[in-house]
């Protein structure tokens, strides 16, 4: 099996906002399966049907019948990857409700796999459309719509090539999740074709509210197109003031308390279900939200944010999730532990961490703002020192077209072309915490760090790093990277709109690493360029 791509983009009625898209082409080989785990007249019928070169409208029908079938014989087994011999997501969620049909969502499907088989190609993308939102829209307004694209010789391939991946099974469990909100799925559709010897494949999944199970539901009942998420329970207004603009050691914010800034423009707030967020004022436009990640045995009756004693931001989520600014034993500990003086949502919705001096030493979202003195300024040109510098990362997906000289090339094209020397975007292996690093030759006063993400897809992917910065080489001690300099984050900046990403550093330095903070599942670390600016 070979992935090809991998995106997650949100959609909005009026604007797209990208939630995400799934990708994946199996080559000229069938899907190994575990027959046990489904009717092997289902994947029998759909073998038969591989060899004709089109479907009638009721042999479609019941192809779409069949793989809602081998969908939900997934979907309700909880032990279904460990009993394929998956690697990752052992652990499913049981008691799901099956998926029904939605006629839109197969009109969706059905319109994109003709695409693909009219082009030969796997692919996300239309020309008939100016972009993923306009596409999807047309037939489903305001719903998240995670969607996945394959290609295969048998019709009996997929879905369970989605399933038994190890990146592209979520949609079937309910386990894609947008900025910490969970994005649970309820309805699906399909569309198949095919061009020579290739089916091409298309499965879209969404939350229709009032959508019944394939027992009391017709394929052919349309659906009230209700948005379940388009509204908060509770607004921005409705959370209860508890601090104004700082916090002091030991203080906490719980769910639905706010932290509002001295000049009234952001709030800091806890939501209902689970997650924190900044948001500007008046609208509550989410400016950004805490990466959550697993670790936590049992959840709190109620989700809070904690700035504790010893200064480490620690978020205790209903979701039996966590977030901290430092675990003690990392880069950040001895730049946060006992050394901050209050926390403050600054009046530009940055939450920081503050010494007794005035300094900002650590930043929720990675921008740190010094004390300036205008006496201090040095003379000369501000220039992109990392420009054709050494470079390295942890691994090569192929040293080829996807090496860590990609990211300073000066190239900030956003496409990546896969197998092709005129890439310039850089793709480690799936890994835990991919990493990639550049020396700038001497040391430097470094004025910003400017990261150019993806655009074609897989911007997510970017989601939750770090980034490190040192005038000495980094020390690596087992899972611990040292340095003299900064650490910024863990950061969350992007959405697929969003290209690059300013870091203000303002200080002395050498190297700079940018580090995926480890998750429960490898992912790949992807640049299109990394700029230093200094003198």
């Amino acid at each position: 099996m070979k992935v090809i791509h991998l995106l997650l983009w949100p959609i909005d009625s009026s604007k797209f906002i990208p939630l995400f898209l799934l990708l994946i082409i199996m080559l000229l080989c069938p899907v190994k399966v575990n027959a046990q785990l489904h009717n092997q007249a289902n994947l029998d019928y759909l073998k038969n049907l591989s060899s004709k070169s089109s479907l009638t409208k009721a042999e479609l029908d019941k192809v779409r019948a069949t793989m809602l079938a081998i969908n939900n014989e997934a979907r309700l087994n909880p032990n279904y990857r460990k009993q394929q011999g998956c690697k990752t997501a052992l652990n499913l969620p049981a008691n799901l409700k099956p998926l029904s049909i939605h006629e839109d969502l197969n009109k969706l499907a059905q319109e994109q796999a003709d695409y693909q088989a009219s082009i030969k190609d796997v692919t996300h993308d239309n020309r008939n459309y100016r972009d993923f939102g306009a596409r999807v829209d047309k037939y489903l307004k305001n719903h998240p719509k995670p969607e996945a694209c394959a290609g295969g010789m048998y019709l009996s391939e997929y879905p369970i090539g989605w399933m038994t991946s190890e990146t592209h099974y979520r949609p079937t469990w309910n386990l894609d999740s947008y900025n910490g909100k969970s994005i649970p799925v309820n309805v699906v559709g399909y569309g198949v074709a095919k061009n020579g010897d290739m089916w091409y494949f298309t499965a879209i999944w969404s939350y229709v509210e009032g959508a019944a199970s394939p027992a009391t539901t017709s394929t052919n009942n349309a659906l009230p197109k209700t948005d379940p998420i388009a509204t908060n329970p509770v607004s921005a207004k409705a959370a209860t003031l508890k601090y104004q603009s700082r916090m002091k050691p030991g203080d906490k914010l719980q769910e639905g308390e706010k932290l509002v800034s001295a000049n009234g423009r952001f709030q800091l707030r806890g939501t209902p279900d689970g997650t924190f967020v900044i948001e500007a004022l008046p609208g509550g436009q989410v400016a950004y939200t805490f990466p959550l990640n697993d670790g936590l045995n049992s959840a709190p009756r109620m989700s809070f944010l904690s700035y504790n004693p010893d200064g480490n931001v620690v978020i205790n989520s209903s979701q039996k999730k966590a977030y901290y600014a430092t675990n003690g034993s990392d880069r950040a500990a001895p730049i946060i532990l006992y050394k901050s003086d209050h926390a403050e949502l600054t009046d530009d919705g940055r939450f920081v961490l503050v010494d007794k001096n005035g300094n900002e030493i650590w930043s929720a979202t990675g921008k740190l703002v010094p004390k300036t003195n205008p006496s201090n300024a040095s003379k000369g040109t501000v220039t992109n020192l990392a420009l054709n510098k050494p470079t390295k990362q942890s691994s090569d997906m192929d040293p080829r077209y996807a090496g860590s000289g990609k990211a300073v090339d000066g190239n900030t094209d956003g496409s990546f072309k896969m197998s092709d020397t005129k890439n310039s975007i850089t793709h480690t292996n799936d890994e835990r915490s991919a990493w990639w690093e550049v020396d700038l030759g001497a040391v430097y006063d470094i004025e910003k760090i400017v990261i150019w993400n993806r655009q074609d897809c897989c911007w997510d992917r970017l989601q939750n790093f770090i980034v490190l910065t040192s005038s000495a080489p980094f020390v690596i001690t087992g899972n611990s990277v040292n340095g003299d300099g900064a650490l910024f984050g863990p950061l969350n900046p992007w959405l697929a709109n969003i290209k690059s990403h300013t870091i203000d550093v303002n200080q002395k330095s050498r190297y700079i690493r940018i580090t995926l903070v480890q998750g429960p599942n490898d992912r790949p670390l992807s640049l299109t360029e990394v700029q230093v600016f200094g003198k």
